[in-house]
């Protein structure tokens, strides 16, 4: 493990085909399980692929002679990462759900809060959106059971963007407010913020210009407290657009005039131009009040 842990790769994979060859000779199928699982997963971080494939088949057919229905699961599990690596997502999803039929029969509750989420992965990049929903739904209930804060908190931020996709706003705004609390409670402020604006965009959408106001604002506290200019730039924007809506314009204008000062602090001439429209936007408002909003 010493050796994984220096990237001593390599090295490694010397030492696990001696240590593979004397378990060959003695017959010992539950160290070449091992061994097979460690050389595995050390092709699969070298990025040979096809060798880490055909470690883990390896790996799976022992299991599978010696009725390890843990150790058949994990290999699924693994294979199911690989085949997904390479972009072989049905191949994949085989995997995943055979991984999972076990690990429901072991009870294995942390394995397939796991593989739901890897799954879910799978079937979005296939195109099949609803049913990865429902996998990150049952990957959000394991999460829960097992009091993983983080985990629940990515996981119902996942759903909330899955939402907005489907254009299920309203839902998407429960789900992304419980992920904001988990973020929060963990201590994880960054991934707090970034979807706290997301919560705002959402809000502005769905025309509840307070709350989406109290979200934005709260998304600002945050980007200024990390110092993340960039996104404090994009948050003042959109929430000077919310206090417009709200009939606040002298703050409106003072968060467009501070968005155009990172757009310049950054060179960034597209968002420049879009701070100077807004700019414009507040003062036409400001001298024609009962003008409609577009």
């Amino acid at each position: 493990m010493a050796l994984t842990s220096a990237r001593k790769y390599d090295v490694a994979v010397e030492m696990f085909k001696r240590c593979l060859e004397i378990a060959d000779a003695m017959h010992d199928n539950t160290v070449q399980y091992e061994i097979f699982k460690n050389l595995g997963n050390l092709y699969y971080l070298l990025g040979d692929y096809p060798l880490a494939i055909d470690t883990l088949q390896k790996q799976l057919s022992l299991s599978q002679v010696g009725g390890d229905k843990a150790g058949e699961a994990t290999s699924y599990g693994n294979l199911g990462a690989v085949l997904a690596s390479l972009n072989r997502h049905e191949d994949a999803v085989c995997m995943f759900e055979q991984h999972l039929v076990i690990a429901h029969e072991l009870g294995d509750i942390m394995g397939q809060s796991q593989t739901y989420t890897n799954l879910a992965t799978s079937l979005e990049m296939l195109g099949r959106h609803a049913e990865a929903l429902d996998k990150l739904q049952r990957a959000r209930l394991f999460a829960q059971h097992l009091g993983d804060s983080e985990g629940q908190a990515e996981i119902s931020a996942r759903i909330g963007r899955g939402l907005i996709a489907a254009g299920q706003l309203d839902k998407a705004v429960m789900f992304l407010a419980e992920s904001q609390s988990l973020y929060g409670s963990a201590g994880m402020i960054d991934e707090q913020g970034q979807t706290l604006q997301t919560i705002g965009l959402v809000s502005l959408g769905l025309g509840l210009y307070t709350p989406a106001m109290d979200s934005l604002t709260q998304a600002k506290d945050i980007a200024e407290r990390l110092n993340k200019t960039a996104a404090l730039g994009k948050i003042c924007t959109n929430l000077g657009i919310v206090k417009l809506r709200l009939g606040l314009i002298a703050e409106a204008l003072d968060l467009h005039k501070i968005s155009l000062n990172i757009a310049i602090e950054l060179e960034d001439l597209p968002f420049q131009a879009i701070a100077s429209g807004n700019i414009g936007n507040n003062a036409s408002f400001q001298q024609f009040p009962n003008l409609p909003f577009k």
